[in-house]
């Protein structure tokens, strides 16, 4: 089954009962009851927030072993792409919302892999691993839109991200490295949860 998903970054480090995480937890819900699979780094933090609302959705069952799982009829796919290899002193290889993982060899093979994951992306407040894959997404639509404008290549990946958080980043790096307001627009501000998921309905309905 063709699974149409959003992939999510964000801080491995926010708490459980936070604002951040409870926000996280209510996207990942929404966009999941809109039928759309979530992927994320699989770990912890926003990802396991977004990863805990999207399951919330899922219809249960209980397997042979006790064990409660979700029913193969689900539409939505909930993946984490992790890293064991790098990652050796994590407890958990991925959190215990997924229904997917995926084990990347080494973290560029992790960030190539989220990278192609999705079409829409979208980056919540963050540290250096989330900037790191924002900017991977940015430079990806930056050169569609620069060598394949004719195609309007850049038109179909959705790259959003929280003010709070990227906007005065954004702002600095425009600044230092003079990039041109219409590449600075390839990044999509929005300011909370409804916001973001209009904007990945819309794109959804025309990509």
């Amino acid at each position: 089954m063709q699974h149409r998903s959003v992939t999510i970054f964000g801080s491995s480090s926010v708490q459980a009962g936070s604002e951040e995480y409870e926000n996280a937890v209510e996207l990942g819900k929404r966009l999941a009851l809109r039928n759309l699979s979530i992927v994320s780094g699989g770990y912890g933090g926003t990802m396991e927030a977004v990863s805990k609302g999207a399951y919330s959705t899922l219809k249960l069952i209980t397997d042979e072993q006790g064990k409660t799982v979700p029913v193969p009829e689900n539409t939505v796919e909930i993946s984490g792409i992790i890293c064991s290899p790098l990652f050796v002193t994590r407890k958990e290889q991925g959190n215990r919302y997924l229904t997917k993982i995926i084990d990347s060899q080494n973290l560029i093979h992790r960030l190539q892999l989220l990278v192609e994951s999705s079409q829409c992306f979208i980056a919540l407040p963050g540290s250096l691993g989330t900037a790191t894959e924002m900017m991977l997404v940015w430079n990806v639509l930056y050169c569609n839109y620069l060598f394949l404008k004719e195609q309007n290549a850049h038109q179909h990946i959705k790259l959003i991200a929280f003010r709070e958080g990227w906007e005065q980043f954004i702002e600095t790096c425009c600044t230092l490295l003079a990039v041109k307001q219409e590449v600075k627009e390839l990044i999509v501000l929005v300011g909370s949860v409804e916001e973001a998921l209009k904007r990945v309905h819309k794109f959804m309905e025309v990509c």
